[in-house]
């Protein structure tokens, strides 16, 4: 669950262009805290006393009602005891162990499946680094430096022959971050590659430019990053705030393939890019922005507008799948206020959805050369708290075709829903992941061994059964995605992703190794050993 709060604010006051591809001039909007209207008044307002008598309740013994002998010596030499700051200044730094949790795992917007070598997993969080497993999640490792950026939001492998090293992750969350304040985003700093395989990182010097706490250029903020099969150069495309970006020297050079900032304050927010294997790119834009709409192009340069006429005016987020076994049939599956399926969560808060699919026949694929489909009143609705296709403005959503049935299509928002007839009907689609079925308010559940808010899904290059998940509570994976009630395991060992909010440690008790922590989806959870890989409860 989540409170999302969009970027949109943040952006408001960039300036135009400047020479600099990338760079954005000006400045942010911020705001300050605040205090919202009325007045303040004092606990204990006529009670001449009531000061000292909170100070009493805080420092008298619970048992006696006093406060304690000589407690005064006992603090000072309690405080004289701790670590000094000049410690660490005078060449004594601290040393830092971890301390997991090794078995929970948070918000993963980035898994990639090496096609080289199915036991090699990648995944990336969005506030903590790049890990890597080559035991297909029965451990990782973290392959990121701590001095990186560590706000992942898409991950790409190159998948030609002989460059299958090579991988890049974009950095920088726009939509849907838990600290739900102005300035509070978890914004990136460009695009990283490695070509080890995935073992080390480097950030793209002409993308990365240091200043990540700033919004100043694009690529502080991306939706998600993709590699071009079809090309014989280093060609990679990367949805950013504003723009879509192309370079085909492995990111050496940059230029806009697709510009959706015509200027100040007329921008497309969010955008998408998927490339197939034929050739043929798409991109997507919200129509915030005056280039707001659905693209086909077969070279990256040139780029046609395909968006049918009846296609809703408003949009905000669309994602792309392409159907693997037909490459000319596209999926798009966006929020629309207004249009298409309108569905609820649990607080009864109201989203419209659409899902079309596309169709090339010819030429540029506009007007007569493509065929669209609206299938939006076919997506999940049951009309009940947590088991409607909901997508939290965008923030969780995404669409695949699983690559050996074209038939198969599944959607994720809070759930995983599967449908068997590509959604041309509502009666052929099954639930398998987010919430539990049947989960009521206020003791919902979650389904077995999953969690809720999808972010990706990735298939088994040699078995299309097998499937990848990752969402709000690391990352999962299943051997048999068409079961009648798919079985999940947890991929989550030491896979560090949780977020979290609040870390409390036990003083009462001398050396206890009590830790208690509050996590961003993931509720509150607990340790009393130093032991790395034992499981928080």
């Amino acid at each position: 669950m989540k409170n999302t709060l969009t970027f949109i604010t943040a952006l408001i006051f960039i300036a135009s262009w400047t020479g600099s591809l990338f760079y954005l001039s000006g400045k942010k909007n911020s705001a300050s805290l605040h205090i919202p209207g009325g007045t303040m008044t004092d606990q204990g307002e006529g009670d001449q006393n009531a000061r000292l008598n909170y100070e009493l309740n805080r420092l008298k013994d619970p048992e006696t009602g006093v406060v304690p002998a000589r407690i005064h010596h006992a603090e000072t030499v309690f405080t004289a005891s701790l670590p000094k700051d000049q410690d660490s200044r005078a060449g004594a730094p601290a040393i830092w162990s971890p301390r997991g949790p090794y078995n929970l795992s948070g918000r993963t917007r980035a898994v990639g499946i090496d096609v080289s070598h199915e036991n090699v997993l990648l995944a990336g969080g969005v506030s903590s680094g790049l890990y890597k497993s080559t035991d297909t999640g029965a451990t990782w490792m973290m392959t990121s430096t701590p001095a990186q950026l560590h706000s992942i939001t898409g991950l790409s492998q190159d998948k030609r022959a002989g460059h299958t090293d090579t991988w890049y992750y974009c950095t920088g969350e726009a939509y849907g971050t838990s600290a739900s304040a102005t300035g509070a985003f978890h914004l990136g700093d460009g695009i990283y590659k490695s070509t080890d395989d995935g073992n080390s990182w480097t950030g793209l010097i002409s993308s990365v430019h240091g200043t990540p706490q700033t919004f100043d250029f694009l690529t502080d903020a991306n939706w998600d990053i993709a590699t071009d099969p079809s090309d014989t150069s280093d060609a990679v495309y990367v949805a950013s705030v504003g723009s879509i970006f192309r370079t085909i020297d492995g990111g050496t050079t940059w230029t806009t393939a697709l510009n959706g900032f015509i200027s100040n304050g007329d921008y497309s927010y969010f955008s998408d890019v998927a490339c197939a294997n034929n050739g043929s790119k798409y991109a997507t834009f919200s129509s915030d922005g005056t280039p707001g709409g659905i693209y086909r192009s077969t070279n990256g340069t040139i780029w046609t507008k395909i968006t049918p006429d009846s296609f809703p005016t408003v949009y905000n987020r669309i994602v792309i799948g392409i159907n693997p076994t037909n490459e000319n049939e596209v999926y798009f599956l966006g929020v629309t206020p207004g249009f298409g399926l309108l569905s609820t969560d649990f607080m009864l808060d109201t989203e419209y959805y659409s899902l079309w699919k596309y169709t090339y026949i010819s030429g540029n694929g506009d007007s007569l050369g493509g065929s669209w489909i609206n299938l939006s009143q076919n997506l999940p609705y049951d009309g009940s708290l947590f088991g409607n296709f909901y997508a939290q403005g965008g923030y969780d959503l995404y669409v695949a075709v699983k690559p050996d049935d074209p038939n198969v299509v599944f959607v994720g928002g809070t759930n995983i829903f599967r449908s068997t007839d590509a959604f041309t009907s509502p009666n052929n689609t099954t639930q398998i992941g987010g919430y539990g079925i049947g989960s009521t308010y206020p003791d919902f559940t979650i389904y077995p061994n999953h969690h809720p808010d999808q972010h990706k899904m990735i298939f088994f290059p040699s078995d299309a059964n097998k499937m990848i998940s990752s969402c709000d509570g690391g990352v999962f994976k299943t051997n048999d995605d068409m079961a009648t009630s798919v079985t999940w395991s947890s991929l989550n060992n030491g896979y560090t992703s949780t977020q979290f909010y609040t870390i409390a440690i036990d003083h009462g008790l001398p050396l206890n190794d009590i830790v208690i922590g509050g996590l961003q989806d993931n509720g509150s959870f607990f340790t009393n050993t130093t032991t790395a890989t034992a499981p928080w409860t």
